[in-house]
């Protein structure tokens, strides 16, 4: 008990030493016709070391919670550190994805590209070793980068919370929660000769309506793209961490998947006892220091 409530107290007295020093600079690249945003924590000295990338789940932004104290642990524990966020296909976004206002026209595969140009600009800065760490839907999109490229000098993988695909799973919710057939849906877009353009009063993901187009939809609603992340890291060949909270739903659900990976000695799975999905405060330090234990 006195432990734990020491770690909570340290915790509390590093959160507000974070918060009164750290400010990472923000940055933005062009890609593909786009801005892309995100923060840059640089530490010149720190170069010989990894620069810690993190990426966000569905739909969010690198300034809410977990990747912003994520990076804030990094630069405390002096590395250089890079929080990105998705445009999803949104020019200059630096905001939640709200589908009322905003179409849906990012792909789930538009990650691996988006996530390239931004390795490739941490090269131009000068780093040459990575570890990418990822969240939810982000963790399968870090996967299905690395299987893509295998980029030099990424070295780890840390998957908080990965997302899974099973196409029966997600049919079954898809209908129970909008009450339209998805395979009718599916034989829509397809059907559709305009691919990127926007459509109207289409249910994806959160949203019961909203504007989305064909090449997004599909993307979240067919096997390919390959979102499961058990299978995509099932033979990779570096180090992988997969962080899972004890009172997170979909970490039992990867759980049911372990087999596909089970037999990769490159991969460790850490289950943080009384996190939720979101790893909030205490649990992001403890799969922070895992991380950093594993270097």
């Amino acid at each position: 008990m006195l432990i734990r409530v020491a770690s909570l107290l340290c915790s509390v007295l590093a959160s507000l030493v974070l918060s009164s020093w750290v400010s990472a600079e923000p940055v933005q690249i062009r890609h593909d016709g786009l801005r892309l945003n995100a923060n840059y924590e640089n530490d010149d000295a720190a170069h010989e070391k990894p620069v810690m990338v993190i990426l966000h789940g569905t739909w969010m932004h690198h300034d809410t919670e977990l990747p912003t104290y994520l990076q804030d642990l990094a630069t405390y524990e002096g590395y250089s550190s890079l929080n990105l966020s998705l445009s999803l296909g949104i020019d200059d976004r630096k905001s939640f994805m709200n589908c009322e206002t905003m179409p849906v026209v990012g792909s789930h595969q538009q990650a691996v590209e988006e996530l390239k140009a931004w390795f490739d600009w941490l090269g131009t800065q000068g780093h040459t070793k990575f570890v990418l760490i990822a969240h939810s839907r982000g963790g399968a999109q870090a996967s299905l980068f690395y299987q893509t490229y295998h980029y030099p000098g990424l070295e780890r993988l840390a998957l908080i919370a990965p997302a899974t695909y099973e196409q029966a799973r997600v049919t079954k919710s898809f209908e129970n929660r909008y009450g339209k057939s998805l395979a009718e849906q599916v034989s829509l877009f397809q059907g559709l000769d305009n691919q990127v353009e926007p459509i109207t009063e289409a249910a994806v993901l959160y949203c019961t309506f909203a504007k989305v187009s064909a090449e997004a939809f599909l993307s979240y609603y067919l096997p390919t793209p390959n979102k499961h992340t058990p299978s995509l890291i099932a033979k990779i060949d570096i180090p992988t961490q997969i962080f899972l909270g004890s009172e997170d739903p979909l970490s039992d659900r990867l759980m049911e998947y372990q087999s596909e990976f089970i037999n990769n000695p490159l991969i460790s799975t850490h289950l943080i006892e009384g996190a939720d999905h979101f790893f909030r405060d205490l649990y992001s330090d403890e799969l922070f220091e895992a991380i950093l234990d594993d270097l």
